[in-house]
């Protein structure tokens, strides 16, 4: 009796077009097909969550949320993004019907990471700079 291969599926939502952008520089490093899906409204939770809805029916094993905390620190942007992150974080959601399983996580990014770039490029060209001075 032949068993069949279990295939894990990984979607990973990114808030804004930064996260496109690393997402896409990881092709090549991890051996998976990068595909981003970044929501409409960047920070519209209401996006977010038919996204992540999307990932569960579409059957996605695990479906990783990449989240900028920079502006859910106080408000109506926190509420929402606590009630989110209460219906959906470490959980995960069965889809009898089609016999699928799907483990939501969030990680929270307290500083945007578009300022890891900014320090990852300034550290980059100075190393490029130094090695043509000499």
């Amino acid at each position: 009796m032949r068993t069949r291969a279990i295939r894990t599926t990984i979607a990973v939502i990114g808030e804004g077009p930064t996260e496109k952008y690393y997402l896409k520089s990881l092709e090549g490093i991890i051996h998976a097909q990068v595909k981003p899906m970044i929501p409409n409204h960047a920070t519209s939770m209401l996006e977010l969550e038919r996204r992540i809805e999307q990932c569960i029916d579409d059957g996605y094993n695990m479906i990783f949320c990449l989240i900028d905390m920079d502006n859910k620190k106080e408000g109506r942007n926190r509420e929402n993004y606590l009630r989110l992150k209460t219906k959906y974080h470490q959980k995960t959601i069965t889809r009898k019907r089609q016999g699928t399983e799907s483990l939501v996580r969030f990680f929270e990014n307290e500083r945007c990471l578009e300022i890891w770039f900014l320090f990852s490029a300034l550290n980059n060209s100075l190393d490029f700079v130094l090695l043509f001075c000499y």
